[in-house]
């Protein structure tokens, strides 16, 4: 955060951390780094890293948390960034 606040790019080194660990990976601060460009990178690194398939849909009476949820926050990260991405291409 401090490299963000003195105008360090880190995005790359975020990506590395985002490939060692798909699930861990620092997706939150990735996307605060991601112009146009970058975010459909990091679309296409999600479609790719990310186990899609195990990640269902639909109603359910569990709380998403713990470990088996991983997957699931790891992509909520990218849905949540890319509502700030498609309402900057409206505009």
């Amino acid at each position: 955060m401090a490299a963000r606040e003195i105008g360090i790019d880190t995005f790359d080194i975020q990506v590395a951390k985002i490939r060692e660990d798909p699930l861990g990976g620092p997706w939150f601060r990735a996307w605060q780094e991601a112009d146009q460009m970058r975010a459909e990178f990091l679309v296409s690194l999600a479609r790719q890293l990310l186990p899609l398939d195990v990640i269902p849909t639909g109603p359910a009476d569990a709380l998403g948390m713990g470990p088996d949820w991983r997957p699931h926050a790891a992509l909520d990260w990218t849905w949540q960034a890319l509502r700030h991405h498609v309402d900057a291409q409206r505009a």
